[in-house]
Formats: structure tokens, C-alpha cells, sequence
């Protein structure tokens, strides 16, 4: 069976690495081809895998650089009539990106190939107006990692739809025997969406008896946003009782010394690093009803807060100090158990297998005389 995977990933952010971790588990059942948008990074990584990734000009895509893009029928139409040469002999079709819908949606009906949509994006009221809740109810079936993510897009979870976690990776021992210090960390971009600058504003750190550590800062002061300074600015206001760590190649060790690693973003489907810090035995918080809340409530291990309110409480009275090492332990193996990479990749490739009954024969052609 042939599957041809379509995103957009202008980077490689959380969703790809899933993507990357899927990919040679999924090519163990199915002949696998990635299509990506010209010049996308994510080929090289799909490349290094031996899986075959093309690059093609979509019509529909995220915007860039900030510039809006207009949805019309005549772009995605024309964009389909191109596509469906990528996809015309594939047996499913799974949709990586949202922003694709209408142009890949167009291409698959035309070429009668099944499509599954990975829904993992949160948009604006605007856009699931016009276009996701216009074409959403059209795939063959919907792959979510949580049901948050249909919440935040204002859509009811569609009936067969499959709720599967992200396969998550750590190092092998990462998390054991390691002295665990009084800091909470926050991993990632220092980006408006991840509510980093709330989360320093709206603590008294100076009053807890934890440090707050912020993980993924740019090295290069000249390319930093002006977000980024007021966070640092924020932080240098906080003395010794708040850091700003630029970003590290490998940031299992400093996971694993966290007694906690907090997951606050406005916009998130998974919550990946906070699944990775369970799996070391480091407490997960979430903040907001979003998919990271949804890992703390699935292997039952950490804290979930609906507001900074109450996450300044949950900080500055220490409960966080009394989880025994013994709860650590049974949350880091149900998560382990949760997020195995392996184990995942089976629901997903399941998900996928089922729709592929629905490809409909090519027409025969006629022997001629």
C-alpha cells in the first residue's frame, strides 16, 4: 500500500518531530512518500530517513513572514489539477497541514484516493469559518492528538475520529538517579503564543521556594524579538529567582534536574515537552484547557490549572515539594507506557489502514481490436 504524506512545514517545531518519529514505523507497512512545500527544511530530515520526499509549489499555505494569504477557489483549484500527480497512484492520503485542505481535498476527490487529515493546528475564528469547518467534514476520517484541539477550533469531534497521542522520544535512563533541584522550567520558543513573559509577570518567584528556568533563548542578542527582550528584561527584574537559558542542543539533562516543567501556551495540541518531562519523572503543569492538560489527566501524574491565579498558589506554597519519588516513579511509567513511540505509531497506522478500503478501482480500459 502506498501512502503519500502532504505538509506544508515551512519549520520543524513539535508537529514535524512527531512526523519524523512516525515516519520509519509507517514505512514498515506502507510505501512511503512525503511531499513538502519548496524549500521546507523537512526534507533533509525526511531524507536522512531513506523515505522519499518531494517538494512541490502549493497554492494554499500558512502564511509567511506575517503576510496574510487570500483563500480563493480559483487558487486551490488550480494548485489541485498540479497535486494530483503527486497523489494519483496512493492507496490514502494523509493531510500534515491544515492549510492544505482545500487544495488537497480537490486533488484526492478528483483522483478518488482516500485522505486522512492530522488536525494538530489551532486557527481564527475567520478561518474555520471559511475553509476548515467548510472542508473538515469531507476526509475519510480526522487523526487528532487531543480532543482540545477540536475545542479550540470551535468544532465538535467528528464521529470515527481517532484521538492519538504523540510518540515521544527521551534517552534511554534519562530521568533516574539524578539530583533534582528546587527550579521549574519552561522549554521552548520564547514566543507571544507561549504566554512566557504571564508566566514570569504573574508568579511571585521571589516568594516561592522554587526558581523558574526558561529554556530556548536566541544566542544572537541582534535576532532577538521584541518579545524575547521584554522577557529577559522581566526576568533580570526577578534577581536570582528567574533565568533565561539560551537554547541547547540536548535538553534532556536540564529536564531531568526540574522538580516540574510548566506548559502554558495559549495554542497547544499535545504539549510535547511536558509528555517528555513525565517520561523522566519530572512533574508536568499545564495551564489552560489544552491538549498539555489533557497529558497531565491521561497518565494521571502532575498538576493542570485553568489559570495563573491558581498556578501562583500551586508555586508559592510548595506543594510541589511534597510529590514522594514514589509517585514520580508510577507517573514516569505510565507515561512511558502512554508515549512509546512504537506503541503509538501501531493506533496510527491502524487509523490509516482502515480508510484505505475505501480507494476505488481505476477504471479498466478497453482492449482494443
Amino acid at each position: 500500500m502506498k501512502l503519500v504524506v502532504l505538509t506544508d512545514s515551512p519549520e520543524v517545531w513539535g508537529a514535524e518531530k512527531s512526523l519524523l518519529t512516525l515516519l520509519p514505523y509507517l514505512s514498515g507497512s506502507f510505501d512511503t512518500k512525503v511531499v513538502v512545500s519548496t524549500g521546507s527544511p523537512l526534507r533533509l530530515h525526511v531524507e536522512s530517513l531513506g523515505i522519499q520526499c518531494d517538494e512541490h509549489v502549493f497554492n494554499v499555505t500558512a502564511p509567511r513572514d506575517g503576510q496574510r494569504r487570500r483563500w480563493t477557489g480559483v487558487r486551490a483549484l488550480a494548485g489541485s489539477s498540479r497535486l494530483r500527480a503527486q497523489i494519483q497512484d496512493a492507496d490514502v492520503v494523509l493531510i500534515f497541514s491544515a492549510w492544505l485542505l482545500p487544495e488537497a481535498l480537490l486533488a484526492t476527490k478528483a483522483a478518488r484516493v482516500p485522505v486522512v487529515l492530522d488536525l494538530h493546528e489551532t486557527f481564527s475564528a475567520g478561518f474555520r469559518r471559511r475553509v476548515l469547518g467548510s472542508f473538515f467534514w469531507l476526509c475519510d476520517k480526522v487523526i487528532s492528538p487531543s480532543h482540545s484541539t477540536f475545542e479550540m477550533n470551535g468544532l465538535r469531534v467528528p464521529r470515527g475520529a481517532a484521538i492519538i497521542p504523540r510518540p515521544v522520544q527521551v534517552p534511554p535512563g534519562t530521568g533516574r538517579d539524578v539530583h533534582r533541584s528546587n527550579t521549574i522550567g519552561v522549554f521552548g520558543q520564547i514566543v507571544p503564543h507561549k504566554n512566557v513573559l504571564e508566566l514570569v509577570q504573574s508568579v511571585a518567584w521571589q516568594q516561592s521556594p522554587h526558581q523558574l528556568a526558561i529554556v530556548g533563548g536566541e544566542p544572537d542578542a541582534s535576532r532577538r524579538s521584541a518579545y524575547e527582550n521584554a522577557v529577559r528584561d522581566a526576568a533580570a527584574a526577578g534577581g536570582s529567582s528567574v533565568r533565561v537559558i539560551d537554547r541547547v542542543a540536548d535538553v534532556f539533562p536540564l529536564m531531568a534536574e526540574c522538580t516540574a516543567l510548566i506548559n502554558c501556551s495559549r495554542h497547544e495540541a499535545f504539549g510535547r515537552t511536558i509528555a517528555e518531562a513525565a517520561m523522566m519523572g519530572t512533574v508536568p503543569i499545564a495551564v489552560g484547557r489544552t491538549g498539555a492538560a489533557e497529558v497531565t489527566r491521561t497518565i494521571a501524574f502532575g498538576r493542570s490549572v485553568a489559570e495563573f491565579d491558581e498556578l501562583q498558589d500551586l508555586i508559592t506554597t510548595g506543594e510541589l515539594m511534597t510529590i514522594t519519588a514514589e509517585e514520580r516513579s508510577a507517573g514516569q511509567q505510565r507515561a512511558v507506557a502512554t508515549f512509546d513511540a512504537a506503541t503509538v505509531a501501531v493506533s496510527y497506522r491502524d487509523a490509516l489502514q482502515q480508510v484505505t478500503k475505501k480507494r476505488r478501482p481505476k477504471a479498466s480500459k478497453k482492449p482494443t481490436a
